[in-house]
């Protein structure tokens, strides 16, 4: 669904749980449009398919209207369409973002090596436009993200992340080619790992923009509003279906109140 503008939408997520363990959920988080609004789905989740439909309003009841393209996707700062798959162990393994024809534009492909993520490459309209490297620390946990250019692996740019004592990340930093800061997101977790907060500074570590985020009594966001300088600039609200394992089927996406999208979700479960 609607995460707001992300500075870049496609990376990989490292899910940390113990391989004798099947999860009890399976996160959209970093590689998905969910990086600023983790979302954990109930159950093992093997793929999940999320179209974005016009919303409208038949007597008074708000269902699905057309198809939106691409283009007004972008232009509502909204996410795109797109699959996502997970092995077994809640890992996301790739993630495909598609047009409203079901042509794949961009997608992203991880390589692993004893069940860890070292490597994925991302591609645009089937061009390999970078690879991406990952660094973890003592205890497994994602500390950065180089991207590189896949014809000679030079540094285009890096992200660092600071992780709170659970391996949740609460900081990502951003850095280009120089190794140079550019600008850092803060986010504030409630006390079941839930993104409550997302603060953006450039890179003279002056804020920008803040978003607040809300949840349902099922710990699915429910609002999100963006402040600059104090005043709101969009607040977006959801509200859902759901499948009988409690994941979100349907969802009617309200900008400043008026129903404006229309998501539909598909699942296959292990």
């Amino acid at each position: 669904m609607k995460k707001l503008c992300l500075i870049m939408l496609l990376a990989a997520t490292v899910v940390a749980c113990n391989q004798k363990e099947q999860p009890k959920n399976t996160i959209l988080g970093l590689g998905t449009p969910y990086i600023f609004a983790n979302e954990f789905m109930e159950g093992q989740v093997k793929v999940v398919k999320e179209i974005l439909y016009w919303a409208k309003n038949e007597n008074g009841q708000i269902k699905k209207g057309d198809l939106i393209i691409w283009k007004e996707l972008d232009s509502l700062g909204f996410s795109h369409n797109f699959t996502a798959s997970f092995d077994e162990n809640g890992q996301i393994v790739g993630c495909n973002y598609f047009d409203e024809k079901g042509k794949v534009i961009n997608r992203w492909k991880g390589m692993f090596e004893n069940g860890i993520l070292i490597k994925a490459s991302i591609f645009s309209h089937d061009t390999n436009t970078f690879t991406v490297k990952y660094k973890y620390n003592e205890l497994g946990w994602l500390t950065e993200t180089s991207y590189l250019n896949p014809g000679n692996d030079t540094l285009l740019s890096k992200w660092a992340f600071g992780n709170d004592d659970k391996g949740l990340y609460f900081k990502i930093e951003y850095f280009n080619f120089k190794d140079e800061f550019r600008g850092r997101n803060l986010l504030s977790r409630n006390e079941i790992g839930r993104i409550i907060k997302r603060e953006y500074f450039n890179r003279n570590d002056s804020i920008t923009y803040y978003e607040n985020l809300t949840y349902n009594d099922r710990n699915i966001l429910e609002s999100q509003e963006r402040f600059s300088r104090g005043i709101s600039n969009v607040k977006w609200s959801y509200a859902y279906t759901y499948d009988t394992k409690g994941n979100w089927i349907t969802a009617i996406c309200s900008k400043d109140g008026k129903p404006m999208i229309f998501g539909e979700r598909s699942y296959t479960y292990y």
